[in-house]
């Protein structure tokens, strides 16, 4: 379903390269709900690099791409537990949601961490323990899609 190029790339200590992902699938295709495939980088050892005598140090990464359902149906709960400092939202919907939170003071001139995203899959739930500069006794919490249809702001 999905065509990533380059299929390969060899990057060298300070290179960067762009990767396009492109989903393929044109009839026939189920986009009732979520499709969500995880798109792994792996780490090999160079072919030219092998016979060295070097410290080596080497990483992956294993993002998602989300292709969005074709209506999106966003349906979830939250529960704010005040006194372990954590959030729980279950997504009952057919799309994931981003949850935003700000507890940033706008008079504050110390604006680090106050603020948050996550993402949670349809059909999954998430705990998020609050720091403590993201947690309030009032949480103002942003939900919202992936093309901000559904926007609503709560205040737990």
């Amino acid at each position: 379903d999905l065509a990533v190029n380059p299929a390969k790339a060899i990057l060298h200590s300070g290179e960067a390269s762009n990767f396009s992902v492109r989903y393929l699938c044109r009839r026939n295709c189920d986009r009732s709900h979520d499709n969500v495939y995880q798109v792994r980088f792996t780490p090999v050892v160079s072919p030219d690099a092998e016979n060295q005598n070097k410290l080596d140090i080497r990483f992956g990464i294993a993002p998602y791409y989300i292709v969005p359902a074709l209506k999106s149906d966003v349906d979830y709960d939250i529960n704010f537990d005040k006194q372990n400092k954590q959030l729980t939202v279950r997504n009952t919907g057919n799309t994931f949601i981003k949850i935003k939170i700000d507890s940033c003071d706008k008079f504050s001139m110390d604006q680090k961490g106050c603020r948050a995203l996550y993402y949670v899959l349809a059909g999954r739930s998430k705990t998020i323990k609050l720091s403590d500069k993201l947690y309030r006794e009032s949480l103002k919490v942003i939900v919202g899609n992936h093309d901000q249809s559904y926007n609503e702001t709560i205040t737990l």
